[in-house]
């Protein structure tokens, strides 16, 4: 096992899913705000995931362990946007 290609595609993977993550909280602003909020979510999405796929593809393209990686990174990253974005029962006045 190449430690290396693991430890690279974990970080692309995580460097790329976070401008991922941080991409869904900046439309999600912006379509506050917006006349044709659907048209922005289409858009940023089509975008983002283009985006996190075509990084995704080269990554996995250098080795099956950099692709391991790359998809580690991504779902811990998703997990932490989860927690930090989803208030918790605890946080909620009244509840």
């Amino acid at each position: 096992m190449d430690f290396q290609s693991l430890v690279a595609g974990f970080g692309l993977g995580g460097i790329s899913s976070y401008a991922f993550f941080i991409g869904l909280q900046v439309t999600i602003q912006i379509a506050a705000k917006a006349s044709h909020p659907a048209m922005l979510f289409a858009l940023s999405a089509a975008v983002r995931i283009g985006v996190l796929l075509t990084v995704g593809y080269f990554v996995a393209k250098m080795s099956l362990e950099s692709g391991v990686g790359f998809i580690v990174a991504f779902l811990l990253m998703r997990q932490v946007a989860i927690y930090w974005g989803v208030p918790r029962f605890r946080d909620l006045k009244g509840v």
